[in-house]
């Protein structure tokens, strides 16, 4: 297995406790209360039963659009960011490095974070519980998609510092 500098790793390990909190645990107890305070349950029968009107039907289908939409943003974003980063003359280069690492993961989990705002939206409308459990998976999905991961981080580092990792 190939190890890592430490200071990618101390990068990492920040923006992993970020993203687990906004993109995993946030998600999973807003459902959780949720189901508490409404006193709903789980559909055990196998059959998840729409709203018969229309337009709730259409609002689905947009938020279903949105989210896809969301998830391109957020990989272009990502993508965008990392490339774009240039430190700055006269400023600590490293201390740079942890800061926009910290800025880009923020932008990446606040946008993962929009798909369980869908879900809570469609259930606050009289979706069942069943539809915010999809669009929190979807949170759950692109948080493993668009996480840091070591090796990004190491080649954001070399460019933003100049430095060679060996």
């Amino acid at each position: 297995m190939r190890s890592y500098d430490p200071r990618i790793i101390k990068a990492l390990m920040k923006t992993m406790y970020l993203g687990l909190f906004l993109n995993t645990m946030g998600p999973i107890v807003i459902m959780v209360l949720l189901v508490v305070v409404r006193g709903d349950s789980f559909n055990m029968q196998g059959r998840m039963s729409l709203p018969e009107d229309g337009a709730m039907r259409s609002l689905l289908y947009v938020a279903i659009a949105l989210s896809i939409i969301i998830i391109l943003i957020t990989y272009f974003m990502r993508k965008k960011l990392l490339e774009s980063s240039v430190c700055p003359e006269g400023t600590a280069k490293l201390q740079y490095f942890n800061d926009r690492v910290i800025v880009i993961a923020r932008v990446v989990y606040l946008l993962n974070a929009i798909h369980t705002v869908f879900g809570l939206v469609l259930y606050s409308v009289g979706f069942p519980l069943e539809i915010m459990m999809l669009f929190t998976a979807g949170t759950l999905i692109s948080y493993q998609f668009f996480r840091p991961r070591p090796r990004v981080l190491e080649e954001f580092f070399e460019r933003v510092t100049g430095e060679r990792l060996e």
